[in-house]
């Protein structure tokens, strides 16, 4: 069977194409969340979300290249042990998608859905 081809959605002239260009990548939406949440190391996230961490590595580059998050390097050189932090940035892209992913939930939960 021939894999799916996927539409880009980057080049579109509409704000919600371009987002999913970025956040509707599968595993996207969920690797955000955590790391809006808190959850800013590599093996944390890998664990919470279960999956792997070859995926979980190309998610984060994705959405690194994207600008919606960055690594940080260590933060002190008597911490080079521990791995990098994994940093949200507040732009507005992330705003827009952080609002658009609480008005979802909040939509789910408004119809007896869980978020």
């Amino acid at each position: 069977m021939a894999a799916m081809q996927r539409t880009d959605f980057s080049a579109m002239h509409c704000s919600i194409a371009r987002t999913l260009a970025v956040a509707g990548e599968p595993w996207s939406p969920l690797v955000v969340r955590d790391v809006y949440i808190g959850i800013n190391r590599f093996d944390d996230l890998q664990r919470d979300l279960g999956i792997s961490r070859k995926v979980l590595a190309e998610r984060l580059r994705h959405l690194v290249d994207a600008g919606c998050t960055r690594i940080l390097p260590y933060a002190l050189p008597c911490l080079m042990q521990s791995p990098p932090v994994i940093d949200p940035l507040h732009n507005a892209f992330n705003f827009h998608l952080v609002r658009l992913r609480d008005r979802l939930a909040l939509e789910m939960v408004g119809k007896g859905g869980s978020p």
